[in-house]
């Protein structure tokens, strides 16, 4: 099995992890917060690309408004879990959001197609994140908006953790597995960690230079997300590095 093949397979095995449903993620993060930073973010475009959707915990949110939205992921275990959970949360938002299996590498769009193209914390797992920045700039229309949420990692190590959410965290898993709450996962997270080792750092330096390169002019960038977008748990156990979220429009076709 190739690098890449495997990847693909431990994300389809994690993907109940990211279920929009599923309340312990909301210990850690505020999703009503980061549907308006989007929101904001997006404008007034009605056509939209959500590259690396996972299970469509952007996607499914900003379809509430009129406005389509084609949701690409490589991962058929997240596009399935997306189908279902816009099922559960309102029927309807299937006739606006359209899921692609799809690698975020060679987007199956034609160029200039999109009114803003945006990335949750779905470029870090790419063996070439300058290349889906690329793609995500074709695909965009002249004027149109290209989003980035991502971690703003400084160095290959970047799941050390604070004793106390150590702590707090091997307490969580004991109880979630008593309680039948969820399955053990880590030797899941640690394939994946070795599957991506090698992988480029993906950071606000870098995505900046690419974005310039790729004819963007960047038109905002907020490194406040973090604290604005995290629980108080989250923040007390300190279990989140630094997020960045820029805004770039693309000015050229490219």
């Amino acid at each position: 099995m190739s690098v890449a093949m495997e990847a693909t397979s431990l994300w389809d095995e994690l993907a109940e992890e990211y279920d929009p449903h599923r309340r312990s993620r909301r210990l850690w993060t505020k999703f009503s917060v980061w549907k308006e930073l989007f929101e904001e973010a997006i404008g007034e475009a009605t056509l939209i690309l959500d590259v690396g959707c996972g299970a469509g915990a952007m996607a499914l949110p900003l379809a509430e408004k009129p406005r389509i939205i084609c949701a690409s992921d490589i991962s058929g275990g997240m596009l399935k879990l997306a189908k279902k959970s816009a099922g559960k949360c309102q029927p309807s938002l299937l006739n606006r959001v359209f899921l692609i299996r799809a690698d975020s590498h060679y987007l199956p769009f034609r160029s200039n197609a999109f009114d803003a193209v945006y990335a949750r914390f779905s470029l870090w797992p790419l063996k070439d994140p300058c290349k889906a920045v690329e793609e995500m700039t074709r695909v965009t229309r002249i004027n149109g908006r290209i989003i980035i949420a991502e971690v703003n990692r400084k160095e290959k190590n970047y799941s050390r953790l604070p004793l106390r959410a150590k702590i707090f965290y091997k307490i969580y898993k004991f109880f979630s597995r008593l309680l039948a709450l969820r399955k053990d996962t880590s030797h899941v997270w640690r394939q994946l960690k070795a599957a991506t080792r090698e992988n480029p750092l993906v950071n606000l330096e870098r995505t900046l230079n690419w974005l310039s390169a790729f004819n963007c002019k960047v038109v905002k960038v907020d490194c406040e997300v973090k604290f604005k977008t995290s629980t108080l748990l989250s923040r007390f156990l300190d279990v989140h590095p630094d997020y960045f979220l820029l805004v770039a429009e693309k000015h050229q076709r490219f």
